[in-house]
């Protein structure tokens, strides 16, 4: 078919879908996506531009719309060395930590140039763990107290890289700064002398702010905040285990977000924007399933697979446009996965005419794999051709995401 006629018949079928289409807020399905086949990658996080970072044995990989390139551990002399890519910004800035001859160094991965992140005293310990799109790193690093070292929550500046103690909270013995958005929030948790660990939210003008622990629970962690100043995590305790919680700065109160049905403890990894939160809930034997939150309610992925032979054990980020990376079953082996809202194929949050014009420009194509990632995402389906088919599916998600 050419692709006018192409053209044609896909107006006119989505012309008369559109007389019976409901614009109720429905949840998306999703396609999954193997990122690499050898069930050795672990994903830690997806940016805005759906590139994704984690590790890959004892290296780290980037993967870049199908194509995994492997971002190599130091060389060294002590047999133990290792990178971890923890996070990646809308630059393509990658930040992690890495060991060498035992000794344990954040990173900032800038032009294909691995830039070593200070301490704040001496040649101590340092470890990153988020960056934003300003290119501030945040994570932990150590200096000393007394004879002793001690583990401080950290900022490293751009572009400088200097390292700056965020740990203003009175007593405090350890800190560890997890997320960081572009206002530059950073959220992690602190312990002190005088009680457990506590979540945090820090700015220049407030310093470290303890935001405490849902009602019953002695512990919490801040994971993630976004661009609103609302951050997720977890609070747990020895006898009720952990539950996720929603945490806004605005009006300084946390939330209980609970579990799925049967589980017993949650986990809250991240929140985009869009308030949309994943993370997992975990049974009794350990086991996990991925969870996602939208508008206060929690749901399992398990019923929002196009494939259904997909179970998904983890759903680890979230980036605006909807996209998530995790792990998943199939067959009874686990793999890293991307989860893509069906449809939406040019990496906005909506499918419209532009979803079109990569959708007819794959039109027909019996090729599709997974080097080529499923011909730009147009075979839905995954069976390796663009048909029939995939523009059902394509149909049936027509303007999904866009906002009336």
């Amino acid at each position: 078919m050419k692709r006018d006629t192409l053209k044609i018949a896909l107006t006119v079928i989505l012309s008369s879908f559109l007389i019976n289409i409901s614009f109720a807020d429905n949840l998306s399905k999703y396609t999954v996506t193997i990122l690499e086949p050898n069930r050795t990658a672990y994903p830690y996080c997806i940016n805005d531009s759906s590139q994704i970072v984690g590790t890959y044995g004892d290296d780290s990989f980037l993967w870049d719309n199908g194509n995994l390139t492997i971002i190599n551990k130091p060389v060294g002399t002590s047999g133990m060395e290792y990178i971890t890519a923890r996070a990646i910004n809308n630059n393509g800035q990658i930040t992690g930590e890495f060991s060498k001859n035992y000794s344990l160094k954040g990173f900032v991965l800038e032009n294909s140039t691995l830039i070593t992140l200070p301490s704040i005293e001496d040649d101590l310990l340092s470890s990153a763990h988020s960056i934003n799109n300003k290119g501030y790193a945040v994570g932990r690093a150590q200096r000393w107290a007394g004879a002793m070292s001690t583990n401080r929550a950290c900022l490293w500046s751009h572009p400088e890289y200097n390292a700056f103690d965020i740990s203003t909270v009175p007593n405090t013995t350890f800190g560890l700064a997890y997320s960081i958005n572009d206002n530059n929030e950073i959220v992690g948790y602190f312990s002190t002398s005088d009680f457990s660990d506590h979540a945090f939210i820090y700015d220049y003008v407030n310093g470290m702010k303890d935001i405490g622990v849902l009602p019953g629970y002695s512990t919490s962690r801040a994971l993630s905040i976004n661009n609103n100043s609302q951050a997720v995590g977890y609070s747990s305790n020895t006898s009720a285990g952990r539950h996720a919680f929603f945490y806004d700065n605005n009006t300084d109160t946390m939330t209980d977000i609970g579990v799925l049905q049967g589980a017993v403890k949650s986990t809250a990894y991240q929140i985009n924007d869009n308030e949309i939160i994943v993370g997992i809930s975990t049974w009794s034997d350990n086991s996990t399933r991925g969870c996602i939150w939208i508008d206060g309610q929690i749901y399992d992925f398990n019923g929002l697979l196009f494939n259904p032979n997909w179970t998904i054990t983890i759903a680890r980020s979230i980036n605006k446009n909807g996209r998530i990376v995790g792990k998943g079953l199939l067959g009874g082996l686990e793999y890293a996965v991307l989860l893509t809202p069906l449809g939406r194929l040019d990496n906005d949050s909506d499918v419209d005419n532009f979803d079109y014009v990569i959708f007819s420009s794959n039109w027909k194509r019996t090729d599709c794999n997974s080097l080529n990632n499923w011909c730009n995402n147009a075979d839905f389906d995954r069976n390796g051709n663009v048909n029939n088919a995939d523009l059902s599916i394509l149909c049936a998600n027509w303007l999904e995401g866009i906002k009336f």
